[in-house]
């Protein structure tokens, strides 16, 4: 029932809607991350992928690896912005590649890669 609620939620796309959707996400069993990922839209805010990430990881989600990472990359652009937002929470070595491949986004986005890349 949590599930279809998140979807629900986010298919309202209201601010408090993805809020709510992405704090059920964090709490929610199972692979957060995935659940997250799989609900994005060909275009969604970079604030809100920003929101919700942050709090997946607020939760003590691990960051999944760069392999993990790289596959959901090749689904669509947004999967592959999307994942390159997820690793410039926990910047390494083993992310900058997927961080440099991510097509440009805007300004917010941009200095986000810059700021995960000089890390």
């Amino acid at each position: 029932k949590i599930r279809g609620l998140i979807t629900r939620l986010w298919k309202r796309n209201g601010r408090e809607d993805v809020k709510l959707a992405g704090l059920l996400i964090a709490n929610t069993e199972g692979d957060a991350w995935s659940i997250f990922l799989n609900l994005l839209r060909k275009r969604e805010p970079v604030e809100v992928i920003l929101e919700v990430v942050e709090e997946i990881k607020r939760s003590g989600r691990e960051i999944p690896s760069a392999i993990k990472l790289e596959k959901w990359c090749t689904q669509s652009t947004i999967h592959h912005q999307a994942s390159m937002l997820i690793a410039s929470l926990s910047p390494s070595d083993e992310y900058s590649e997927l961080i440099k491949s991510a097509p440009k986004g805007g300004e917010l986005f941009e200095r986000i890669r810059i700021r995960a890349l000089s890390a």
